[in-house]
């Protein structure tokens, strides 16, 4: 068989298992990517755009929209009003090898245990659909504490949150 005519299967439709650690990068001099990013983080980041004035821009471009750091206002508050809520993992970055097709899947720590739904990779790690980078490539997980948050204290589903952990 010749090099042309060689097949290459693609992971579709089996399991697929890849093993990293939570770990940050360093996306360029000076600029410093810790591996776990919290809520009051995230709500920083949403303020600031605001302020800017860089989310109405957004929006303008994409009716409906209120960009990348568009945050409910109620979710703002309860950071406001609980320093905890505010300390709550949002977003983790791991040093494994995930493809298109992986979002939606678990992540796992050394125990086993779930710890965060994979969803994407940092923009640097795109280039995993060529070659892994132990450098560079990262995916990012929404931690469990903050689905957890999400589902028993901002949407008052507290039942449903003792449901899954009890």
């Amino acid at each position: 068989m010749s090099n042309s005519s060689a097949f290459f299967p693609d992971a579709n439709g089996c399991l697929r298992l890849s093993a990293g650690h939570v770990e940050g990068y360093s996306a360029a001099d000076a600029v410093q990517h810790t591996p776990v990013t919290t809520l009051g983080g995230l709500v920083d980041k949403h303020l600031e755009a605001k302020l800017s004035g860089a989310g109405e821009a957004v929006a303008d471009l994409v009716k409906g929209e209120g960009g990348d750091f568009d945050c409910p206002q109620r979710l703002v508050d309860l950071c406001a009003a609980d320093t905890a809520v505010a300390a709550t993992p949002c977003c983790v970055c791991y040093s494994t090898d995930t493809v298109g097709g992986n979002s939606g899947s678990p992540v796992l720590d050394a125990n086993g245990d779930f710890v965060a739904i994979n969803f994407d990779r940092q923009r640097l790690g795109l280039m995993n659909e060529f070659k892994w980078s132990a450098e560079y490539s990262r995916s990012i997980g929404t931690d469990v504490r903050y689905i957890l948050l999400l589902v028993g204290q901002y949407d008052g589903a507290q039942w449903l949150v003792d449901e899954m952990v009890g």
